[in-house]
């Protein structure tokens, strides 16, 4: 996980990503994310998430959401299926039904009959 630091208030930043070439994009340690010049920051330093919580240098806060920030966004998936399924003709969804069960099986997620 890669840090800056303010040089103004001395408060660390966690990275996400360049807004443009003179703009970074940050989470501040109450969790908001914020686009800062890359001026008032000193060179980016990287750790482990885990060092970085014990040593006090970011906050629960900026943690949650860069948590939030870098999970998969699986319910978007979940949703498109479940509209496309809704679509289907009765035959399309029995047969949608089958494979799914299939593949279950096959990756050991449900037992076989």
């Amino acid at each position: 996980m890669l840090v800056y630091k303010n040089t103004k208030s001395g408060q660390y930043l966690i990275y996400l990503n360049d807004s443009n070439s003179d703009e970074v994009q940050l989470i501040s340690p109450t969790g908001d994310i914020v686009s800062l010049n890359k001026s008032l920051l000193t060179d980016p330093i990287e750790y482990s998430k885990d060092e970085l919580y014990e040593k006090g240098i970011i906050t629960p806060e900026q943690v949650k959401s860069f948590d939030e920030y870098t999970k998969p966004k699986n319910n978007d998936v979940i949703d498109d299926v479940v509209s496309r399924f809704g679509r289907m003709s009765s035959e399309e969804q029995k047969q949608f039904i089958e494979q799914l069960g299939e593949m279950l099986e096959e990756e050991g997620i449900v037992d076989k009959e």
